[in-house]
């Protein structure tokens, strides 16, 4: 296992604090308060205003009933987390795993709303999932060994993914799993597209093509801008030689002073 980097350690401190706390706290069967403070609840959506702390709250808590959430989840960011956080450091890192939490938060409020009665979502395992996929982006051919067999990092990680696609299917049949693989889905775009997992793997989505057009067509309109500049201030010069400075318009005037101030700053 790695050695602990400083975000990953203050947040798998952060997991197991929240987890004692709310297992002190609970009643017998129960969630417990703190779990119930911050899980992810669709009841946002109807305007119960309380669930506000679960759009970030919600990837702190685990379940209150087991400890095997939290082991599982604190395992797999204890060993594929400080390998990102050494890639995207300090506020980057910090900035992952934000977007990474309100993407799923989102994604879990979307799915409330085509799948009646969904349940409260609480768990880090959105996190960790966009922390496998960076690792899977950047390191594909890295070897696991997990236990009895050998895998590549890419292959571990659409594992992951292929089951929580299974699960998706299941649920859109109707079979409720409460397994949050919305969230798991949500985590795994974020990280591969995070580490650009296509551009690593030379291959250029729709809207990266959009993008490099776009700056083309910039670049080619500022070239073209500059030639006709350098155009007008040869027309400039060339009448300044045959007809003296008076002659000049207050527009030809103010052209050359913004020139001369261009060439002073740069």
């Amino acid at each position: 296992m790695p050695r602990l980097t400083p975000l990953v350690r203050n947040l798998l401190l952060a997991w197991a604090g929240v987890w004692l706390l709310n297992f002190l706290l609970r009643g017998a069967g129960s969630q417990g308060p703190l779990n119930n403070f911050l899980d992810l609840d669709p009841a946002l959506l109807g305007g119960d205003w309380r669930q506000l702390p679960g759009l970030i709250g919600y990837t702190f808590a685990h379940d209150g009933l087991s400890l095997w959430h939290l082991l599982f989840n604190a395992y797999l960011l204890a060993v594929f987390g400080p390998e990102v956080e050494i890639l995207y450091p300090r506020f980057q890192f910090g900035k992952l795993f934000l977007v990474t939490t309100l993407v799923g938060a989102a994604a879990h409020l979307l799915l409330s709303l085509m799948v009646p009665g969904l349940a409260p979502a609480i768990g880090g395992s959105g996190f960790v999932t966009a922390v496998i996929a960076v690792n899977a982006a950047v390191y594909p051919n890295r070897i696991l060994n997990l236990i009895f067999i050998r895998l590549r990092m890419i292959t571990f990680f659409l594992i992951l993914v292929g089951l929580d696609l299974l699960v998706c299917i299941s649920t859109a049949k109707g079979e409720m799993s409460g397994k949050a693989f919305e969230i798991h889905l949500a985590g795994a775009l974020v990280g591969w597209f995070w580490a650009d997992g296509f551009g690593r793997m030379g291959i250029q989505t729709p809207w990266q093509a959009w993008g490099q057009r776009r700056r083309q067509n910039k670049n080619q309109r500022q070239q073209q801008q500059s030639r006709d500049e350098e155009a007008e201030l040869d027309r400039i010069l060339a009448k300044i030689s045959r007809e003296g400075l008076p002659s000049l318009t207050p527009k030809e005037r103010r052209f050359l002073d913004r020139r001369s101030k261009q060439k002073r700053s740069s």
